[in-house]
């Protein structure tokens, strides 16, 4: 699945909302067995849609798959970056580029949605030997580190 021009090829947008919780952990989603990386763990997010802007995006996503309310965390789309993850090799359905954001619940209740079985909270602790899909533990280990230096 790629957009071509001519002999070029384009690669396409994901957002992961990095969900912290109040006590600093972060939400991750388990995915269904049935689809790419089913039955491992990976951060609620997806597709920026054509005309949508990022905060959309990240907000469409998180409601969708975890039941949450979410904004960012200081209401800033550089501040809140956690990372750009750009490898063209890190999802195999195509060069898909991802933008992390640190985020923070404003409502909604838990309850996994659209390809998600389980929503689960995790410490830097938790993550270790569970298994994570694509780069999504990158992306965590990440995250730890931008909230150990934010807080």
């Amino acid at each position: 699945m790629t957009m071509t021009e001519g002999t070029q090829s384009y690669a396409y947008l994901d957002v992961n909302p990095v969900i912290m919780t109040s006590d600093n952990k972060i939400i991750l989603t388990k995915r269904i067995d049935k689809v790419l990386e089913g039955g491992k763990w990976h951060f609620p997010g997806g597709r920026v849609l054509s005309g949508e802007r990022i905060v959309s995006a990240l907000r469409r996503h998180a409601k969708r798959k975890t039941g949450l309310d979410i904004t960012l965390h200081r209401a800033s789309l550089v501040k809140d970056l956690i990372g750009v993850y750009d490898d063209p090799k890190r999802d195999p359905r195509g060069h898909i580029i991802a933008l992390a954001y640190l985020c923070r619940v404003v409502g909604g209740k838990i309850k996994p949605g659209y390809n998600v079985s389980e929503v689960i909270e995790f410490d830097e602790d938790r993550l270790k030997g569970v298994e994570i899909g694509f780069d999504h533990k990158q992306i965590a280990l990440d995250s730890f580190k931008h909230l150990k230096n934010s807080i």
